[in-house]
């Protein structure tokens, strides 16, 4: 007779418990960030992780590649093209893996884990500007699958392609070398993203032939002469561009006699991503602050 009442109260918690623990536990979970529907990108490709923070939905990615410079340092890396992190990619549960699709092979055992996992797999062109542009609407497919095309999506690509001309005159095409590198000195040649986005805005990039991307001598360069040289060059800082130049080629090199290297230092500047839009932006700027310097 005296157990049988601590029986009934045992009785009574363990069912008030089991009534409220739904409640509770969905008091002391975390709050997610996104739905459980949402897709969870694993982006292997740092271009793509920036095109994917000007479209908005970054806070969907949730490993990254492992030169990633863009993103958020609490986002698992999960290698690249060469070497994958499998574990790292298995604890973070992608619904998408996002790679460049390029001249090398998938990681070999990639397919066999997205098989077992689930994971869809998806290869972007990016060397071309027709490709950097054809991404925002791929990767916003991926991000906003029930609100493609999203405003942000709308806004990327008027952006992109009101730069088309912009530079472009009556008078001959002004004429220029972009450099990503100096030792050795390294070109963007024709069918790079970056020469492409010069002649898209109204410019004349050189040289008129070759390779995507070309190495120079400084013989080369001097005998080529362009009269504006650009260098993309991310994270250098000097107030004298010219002095990043080779010292031989820059005693006789007409852009450095006049004034007319431009150095173009942001960290996303040889990303093959919306940040281009910026790029653009900044390298019409300092053409047209040269442009008025030499008039006066």
């Amino acid at each position: 007779m005296i157990n049988h009442p601590m029986r009934l109260i045992h009785t009574i918690i363990l069912a008030l418990c089991v009534l409220l623990l739904p409640a509770c536990a969905e008091r002391a979970a975390p709050a997610k960030s996104t739905p459980s529907s949402a897709p969870r990108l694993a982006v292997l490709s740092p271009g793509f992780a920036a095109t994917l923070i000007d479209l908005k939905r970054d806070h969907l990615i949730v490993a990254r590649h492992a030169f990633d410079i863009v993103l958020h340092g609490s986002i698992p890396v999960a290698g690249n093209q060469s070497g994958l992190d499998y574990e790292t990619l298995v604890s973070v549960r992608p619904t998408h893996i996002i790679l460049e699709k390029n001249s090398q092979p998938l990681p070999e055992r990639l397919p066999e884990f997205a098989e077992r996992y689930g994971w869809q797999i998806v290869r972007l062109p990016a060397l071309m500007l027709i490709d950097v542009r054809a991404s925002i609407s791929a990767l916003d497919t991926i991000a906003n699958p029930d609100t493609h095309p999203s405003p942000e999506s709308i806004n990327l690509t008027a952006r992109f392609d009101a730069l088309r001309d912009v530079l472009r005159t009556d008078a001959p095409p002004q004429e220029l070398l972009l450099l990503s590198w100096v030792d050795p000195i390294g070109v963007m040649g024709p069918g790079s993203y970056h020469y492409e986005l010069a002649k898209h805005m109204g410019l004349k990039p050189l040289p008129e032939s070759g390779a995507h991307y070309i190495t120079l001598s400084v013989e080369d360069l001097i005998r080529m002469d362009p009269p504006t040289i650009v260098l993309l060059i991310p994270d250098a800082t000097t107030d004298d561009p010219a002095s990043l130049i080779p010292r031989q080629a820059r005693e006789r090199l007409t852009a450095c006699k006049l004034g007319n290297v431009i150095l173009l230092n942001d960290p996303a500047a040889l990303l093959a991503s919306t940040t281009l839009i910026k790029l653009a932006d900044d390298l019409r700027a300092a053409l047209e602050g040269n442009a008025q310097l030499s008039a006066e």
